[in-house]
């Protein structure tokens, strides 16, 4: 155990060294370029100013989890926190990419930069970055906030068959609590309730750390209106259960007419088997152990259309080999915003959409909601619609 402490320790000090070493790359090279020029600002001020800001999301992490303060000071640090995190991956960059250009010119002597980058020309140059950066938060800001529908068709295998056609909707990663609006989560409801669904499933991450914004802002009330045939199901992802206590979590949840899975399963309408799983992270988080699925599927009737929800699309794998017949998940953000999507290619065998291994079909939502940066960059705000056919059809349709 002391072990354990001393090595995250140890990692979180060099992360912290690392993100202050980035953040102070960026900001000399800001004031390089661009502040110093402007003579009203102070050096020092200047640095004070720039380094909370940096560090303005963890100031209203800790804020949040210790004291569960939802202030407007304490929203505002997480609010330019948020947006800080991206700026800073975009400034970082663009950045590299201008010094690397500038390295092979000081190899190759192609132009003098000294006679073309003049204080004013800099100032220009800098401001143009400053702008484009802008634009590009302005953008994502304004993509988040629009939700698509993303339509996928899953085809009955593994000689089983089902009595009609399913239609299900999948929601995942809502993270209430940080920047979701009340109105988005009407406009969702309403999308949901419009696709007609036989069954809703929420695939983790429903509120964003504490339980309590969920339960001020009356999300609750909101939920209740969601009208599915068969009912609504939900599973816990990580961001459910950083609070104090999962279990009013859970029990919040179930109030608002969510039927919660954590390692448990049910049946609808005699033919189809829902697994939902908890979450990887409750383990470390909770020290609960979270069964195997092995466990799950033992005694259940693996002949009939089997639906497993697991919040992280990991574990593949075991579900095949177990008969499932669709897995459910969310967790990635397909990155959320470019050019985090390759990471998440690398690290999952599907981030975002539908894949198949041998006879399970996989199928990942990139979210409805956004964690950090409320923005989306080369992804969509979605909800997940899923035609389950005994028929075969070809492909599967975004839109």
């Amino acid at each position: 155990e002391n072990y354990i402490m001393g090595l995250f320790i140890v990692i979180l000090v060099i992360t912290i060294l690392l993100y202050s070493g980035i953040n102070f790359y960026i900001g000399k090279r800001l004031w390089d370029g661009f502040v110093s020029n402007l003579n009203f600002v102070n050096f020092k001020i200047y640095w004070i100013i720039f380094f909370t800001i940096v560090f303005s999301y963890f100031i209203y992490a800790i804020i949040s989890r210790l004291f569960k303060d939802v202030s407007i000071l304490n929203r505002v640090f997480g609010f330019i926190g948020s947006y800080w995190m991206s700026i800073m991956v975009y400034s970082l960059l663009i950045l590299l990419v201008i010094d690397i250009l500038r390295l092979v010119n000081y190899k190759l002597k192609i132009i003098d930069i000294n006679e073309i980058f003049t204080t004013g020309n800099l100032m220009i140059f800098s401001g143009l970055i400053i702008v484009f950066i802008l634009g590009l938060m302005i953008y994502g800001t304004i993509n988040a906030k629009n939700i698509s529908i993303s339509e996928y068709n899953s085809i009955v295998t593994q000689n089983k068959s089902l009595s009609q056609n399913y239609n299900i909707v999948v929601i995942s990663d809502i993270h209430i609590g940080s920047f979701i609006s009340k109105k988005q989560v009407i406009e969702s409801v309403n999308i949901i309730n419009d696709l007609k669904p036989d069954i809703v499933i929420i695939a983790g991450d429903i509120v964003d750390d504490n339980i309590e914004p969920f339960e001020n802002l009356g999300m609750d009330v909101e939920f209740k209106k969601i009208k599915s045939k068969y009912g609504v199901f939900g599973v816990l992802g990580n961001h459910d259960n950083f609070g104090k206590d999962v279990n009013k979590t859970i029990k919040v949840f179930k109030k608002s007419n969510i039927n919660m899975l954590i390692d448990d399963r049910t049946q609808i309408n005699n033919e189809i088997n829902i697994i939902g799983r908890n979450d990887t992270s409750m383990t470390r988080a909770e020290n609960l152990k979270r069964a195997s699925l092995d466990k799950l599927t033992d005694d259940i009737d693996k002949s009939k259309y089997t639906i497993l929800v697991d919040h992280q699309p990991v574990e593949i794998e075991s579900a095949d080999k177990n008969k499932v017949d669709l897995m459910i998940s969310g967790h990635t953000h397909a990155g959320q915003f470019f050019p985090i999507g390759f990471i998440t290619k690398r690290i999952f065998f599907n981030d975002w959409g539908q894949k198949r291994l041998n006879n399970v079909d996989v199928i990942v939502s990139c979210g409805l909601g956004t964690w950090g940066p409320p923005i989306r960059i080369g992804t969509k705000s979605e909800i997940v619609n899923i035609q389950i056919i005994n028929k075969v059809t070809t492909g599967q349709q975004k839109k």
